[in-house]
Formats: C-alpha cells, structure tokens, sequence
C-alpha cells in the first residue's frame, strides 16, 4: 500500500474518532444539564408546594382566630343572637377546614407524613368544633369551657406545625 493511502486512512481514523468523542462528549453533556434543569425544575416545585402548605396553614389559623373574636364579642357584648353567633362559627371553621385539608392535599403530594398526621389532628379538632357550633344553647358557659379545651389542643398542634414546615423548607434547601 502506497504511503499516501496510509496517510489518507490514519487520517480518515483521527477525524472519524474525533468526531466519535465529540458526539460521546456533546451527548453526555446534555443528559447531565437536562437531568440537573429537572432536578432545579423539582425543587422549585417542591418549595412553592411547601410555600402554599404554609400559606393555608396560616389562612386556618385566621379562620380559628375569627371563631375564637366572634365568641368573645358574644360573651362580652352580645352582638348578636345564638342563631347568628352558630353561622358565623361554622362559617369560620368551614373555612378553616377547607385550607387545613388542601394544606394536608399538599403535604401528602410532598411525603411530608409527619405534617400531614399534625394537619389531620387540627382538622379532627376543628370538626369537633364545628360541630359543637352547631348546637350552642344558653347553657353557653358549658360550651366557652369545651371550645377552651379544643383551642388548647389547635394551639398544641399549631406550635408543633411549624418548625416541621421549616425544617422541610430547610430539607428542601440543604
């Protein structure tokens, strides 16, 4: 074989290996950004998903705070009439219960068992109360001391809530 076609084939090999590794090397590359770009895209998912958790979480909380002004402002002022007073709690409470259980939707889509088991505790402890609005009598005194008690519980499990919601955002971070 003469020179020149060894010269042409070891030439033919460098470029066609080249171009191998190139092509090995461009692919790789791209497979690790795209896997990276998901994990960036998940992660960002997660934290607005921990964000809504903390975000209804709070909301409930409100809704339990306005339960809790509306029965002093009957106890202290009598505002209203007990029918009145039993819609205004439910309607409180109902709207406590539904940001509790989207919350506990979230925290289930996220693994957060430990969350969502405290969440399913406060929603126990808002139906009870909600519940319980429903048949406030004049023996009113009776029901300020069972509500006291369950609002000790929601306290309870409020405060145990979150630093859970914080060490997941900073499990999510770290």
């Amino acid at each position: 074989m003469p020179k020149d076609a060894l010269e042409i084939i070891d030439t033919a090999v460098k470029i066609g290996l080249g171009a191998l590794i190139t092509g090995v090397s461009s692919y790789l590359l791209a497979n690790r950004n795209y896997k990276n770009e998901r994990l960036k895209v998940n992660l960002e998912q997660d934290r607005l998903i921990l964000k809504e958790i903390a975000v209804d979480f709070e909301n409930a909380n409100n809704g339990t705070n306005q339960f809790v002004i509306d029965i002093h402002d009957y106890h202290f002022n009598k505002s209203c009439n007990l029918g009145d007073l039993s819609q205004r709690l439910a309607k409180s409470l109902l709207d406590s219960t539904s940001h509790i259980e989207k919350a506990m939707a979230n925290s289930n889509l996220l693994g957060l068992s430990d969350i969502f088991t405290e969440l399913t505790e406060y929603l126990d402890i808002l139906n009870k109360l909600h519940t319980s609005s429903y048949n406030i009598s004049e023996q009113f005194q009776d029901y300020i001391h069972s509500t006291q008690e369950r609002l000790e519980l929601i306290k309870n499990t409020r405060d145990s809530i979150y630093p859970k919601i914080s060490q997941a955002y900073i499990g999510l971070n770290g």
